[in-house]
């Protein structure tokens, strides 16, 4: 038996996704919410996974950890998968990650000043998983203003993060929202399982915000989507980035550019 822990939103995206697989395959599934812990729940010895903990509190991460820490001793430590006071939120995954040197942009909370920052700049959740909140914003008087903005539609200031724009587009110059005809973004998307990096896709286009919908598909880009699934060619550099984010099951999306990852 697999338990699935997520939060309360989680749960009927757990579902739909089960709809989708074999009657014997979702049978091994067991959806459970943070919401039920508590000191007399039971629980099995199967494997466990803890999604979605960006999404929580510290308290109710505190609660969690509590629950892996019980489980540690009762099942081998392959089927845990994300160790709660481990993972990293956005936040402090990309501020390890200019730190070491992985990154070459950086991320500061909203209440953060912007003293030394790189323009341009977009406002995203630390925990939301829908993108930028904004188009790219050239100053700090326009990402003043934004930010009220996003206040007034009630999000907080706390989870809003200043991110500066890296561009990675190849062969071309960076007008404000897209590259040059000649110039393309690129950017891939793996999931890491366990000990297994799996490949998802990787995305060409023209504008700095790639999605399936709007980037490429003709044959030169689903073959450079083909070859990037088949041979996994960033295996090393995607499992070092989960071990800087502390997660053992969980997807990450990243840029690619001439020779470089971020």
């Amino acid at each position: 038996m697999i338990t699935f822990w997520v939060d309360a939103p989680g749960v009927p995206l757990m579902e739909r996704y089960l709809g989708t697989v074999t009657s014997d395959l979702a049978a091994r599934f067991r959806i459970r919410t943070y919401a039920e812990l508590s000191d007399v729940m039971c629980v099995n010895r199967g494997a466990h996974v803890f999604a979605a903990l960006d999404q929580l509190p510290p308290d109710a991460r505190e609660a969690v950890a509590a629950l892996y820490d019980v489980l540690v001793r009762e099942v081998p430590r392959q089927a845990l998968l994300n160790d709660p006071r481990r993972a990293r939120r956005r936040h402090d995954l990309l501020q390890a990650a200019f730190a070491d040197g992985t990154n070459t942009f950086r991320a500061r909370r909203a209440t953060e000043s912007l003293a030394g920052a790189r323009f341009p700049v977009f406002i995203r959740e630390d925990a939301g998983h829908d993108g930028p909140l904004t188009r790219l914003l050239d100053t700090p008087d326009v990402v003043s203003r934004a930010l009220v903005s996003l206040r007034a539609r009630g999000f907080p200031a706390r989870d809003l993060l200043v991110v500066e724009l890296c561009d990675l587009s190849v062969k071309g110059a960076f007008t404000g929202a897209h590259a040059d005809r000649e110039g393309l973004f690129r950017t891939a998307s793996a999931y890491k399982v366990g000990d297994d990096v799996i490949p998802a896709h990787l995305l060409r286009g023209h504008h700095w915000m790639l999605k399936w919908s709007e980037s490429d598909h003709d044959r030169q880009a689903m073959c450079e989507h083909l070859a990037y699934v088949v041979g996994n060619p960033h295996d090393a550099w995607i499992r070092r980035i989960f071990s800087l984010a502390g997660i053992d099951y969980g997807r990450i999306d990243y840029g690619v550019g001439d020779g470089t990852l971020q």
